[in-house]
C-alpha cells in the first residue's frame, strides 16, 4: 500500500468522523431545544398557578374578582384598584404565555385551550371597562390578538367560586 492510498483513507474516515459529529450535535441542539421550550412554558404555567393560589387563598379577593369580572357596577370604590391590579397581573401572564406560543415553546393545541380562556376572560364586563386604560402597557401583538377576537354572541361570565355563597 502506498502512501497515497492510506492518506485517501484517512480523509475518508475522518469525513465519516465528521459527519457523524454533525449529526450528533444536531441530535443535541434539538434536545436543548425541547428542553429550553419545556421550561419556558413551565415557567408560563407556574405564573399562572401562583397567581390562582394567591387569590384562591382569600375569600373577600374571591368575591370581589368574581364582582370585578361579571359585574364590575357592584364593586366598591374601595376595592377597584385591587381587582384591577388583580387583571393586571392575570393578563400579563396571559401576555406571556401568548409570546410562549408564538415563539414556538407552546405547541398549537395547548394554545388552543389558553387562546379561549384569555379571550374569555377579555370579554367580560369588566376587563373590557379595564382594559381601555390598560392596553397602551402591553405589547402590539397581544393587544391585536386581543381586539382582533370575535366578542362572543352571547355574554361570557367568567364563574369565579364565591365565598358567601
Amino acid at each position: 500500500m502506498n502512501w497515497d492510498a492510506i492518506g485517501a483513507t484517512g480523509e475518508w474516515v475522518g469525513g465519516l468522523a465528521t459527519i457523524g459529529t454533525l449529526f450528533y450535535l444536531a441530535y443535541q441542539v434539538r434536545q436543548n431545544t425541547r428542553t429550553a421550550r419545556s421550561s419556558a412554558y413551565q415557567a408560563a404555567a407556574a405564573a399562572i398557578s401562583a397567581w390562582t393560589v394567591q387569590v384562591s387563598s382569600d375569600a373577600v379577593l374571591m368575591n370581589n374578582l368574581s364582582d370585578g369580572f361579571n359585574q364590575p357596577d357592584a364593586l366598591d370604590d374601595s376595592v377597584r384598584p385591587q381587582v384591577g391590579m388583580l387583571f393586571n397581573a392575570l393578563f400579563r401572564n396571559y401576555e406571556n404565555i401568548f409570546y410562549q406560543w408564538r415563539e414556538g415553546a407552546i405547541s398549537d393545541d395547548v394554545w388552543e385551550g389558553w387562546s379561549r380562556q384569555i379571550r374569555g376572560a377579555f370579554w367580560t364586563p369588566g376587563v373590557q371597562l379595564w382594559w381601555p386604560t390598560w392596553q397602551l402597557y402591553c405589547h402590539a401583538d397581544f393587544r391585536t390578538f386581543l381586539e382582533d377576537s370575535n366578542a362572543p354572541e352571547t355574554q361570557i361570565r367568567i364563574d369565579v367560586p364565591r365565598a358567601d355563597s
